[in-house]
């Protein structure tokens, strides 16, 4: 009896370590050619080659072909039967739908922010910071994206809210892809700081209704540029 136990639960730690092992690596080329296809890396259109993408990551068919499914699902690729997968268009009445909706709930999370954040929030922020004056002049478009993004992933986790997070987070990769690939020009290395250091000053007096303010600014700029382009 002892030795049937052995058994089956080694085979049941061999089975849930490549189960982990799997997932972690269909993660991995997830994520990854998430960022690029949002950060337009890779432009509307393009083929994504499976031996190519299994060459650099070392993988299978299988974690790419199960990461090729989650892109589908955020409507970032077009898979084509028997002829591949293909990068897809930006939808920019889409875009601008989501961002509709994500503009007020990111000043929502933005106002609980200020209620809920924790000092490790604050020098997060503080760290954004230090790294945009290291960088001012030099920004780039991928870099005032990075920066953008890692900002409101701070915020919201400073929300406290997984709901709010989560809906957020879709809602960013349908309409983000339009923001970073046409306006990042009306976003100077200034103006960024200044946002930076602004949120930085609300967080600490723990100031809700200032935070709400300056990330309704922030996402109204943003929005009334997105329906210019929409018309």
């Amino acid at each position: 009896m002892l030795r049937a136990y052995l058994i089956y639960y080694r085979y049941i730690t061999l089975f849930t370590e490549r189960y982990l092992e799997k997932n972690s690596l269909t993660n991995l080329i997830f994520e990854s050619l998430r960022d690029r296809i949002i950060l337009g890396e890779y432009e509307p259109g393009r083929m994504l080659l499976e031996q190519e993408v299994c060459k650099e990551f070392k993988v299978s068919r299988t974690p790419f072909r199960e990461a090729v499914n989650r892109l589908e699902e955020l409507k970032l690729v077009k898979v084509v039967p028997r002829f591949g997968t293909y990068v897809s268009e930006i939808d920019i009445h889409e875009a601008k739908y989501a961002y509709e909706v994500r503009s007020h709930l990111e000043v929502l999370a933005a106002g609980l922010a200020a209620e809920r954040c924790t000092p490790a929030h604050i020098e997060q922020i503080n760290a954004l910071i230090a790294e945009a004056n290291s960088l001012a002049g030099k920004l780039d478009d991928p870099l005032k994206a990075d920066l953008d993004k890692r900002l409101h992933l701070i915020l919201r986790d400073a929300a406290g809210n997984p709901v709010l997070s989560e809906t957020l987070e879709r809602l960013y990769l349908i309409s983000s892809r339009i923001w970073i690939s046409q306006m990042r020009e009306s976003y100077s290395d200034q103006l960024i700081l200044d946002n930076l250091n602004a949120i930085l000053q609300a967080l600490k007096e723990r100031n809700s209704k200032a935070l709400s303010d300056i990330m309704m600014q922030h996402m109204k700029t943003t929005f009334d540029l997105l329906k210019q382009r929409s018309l």
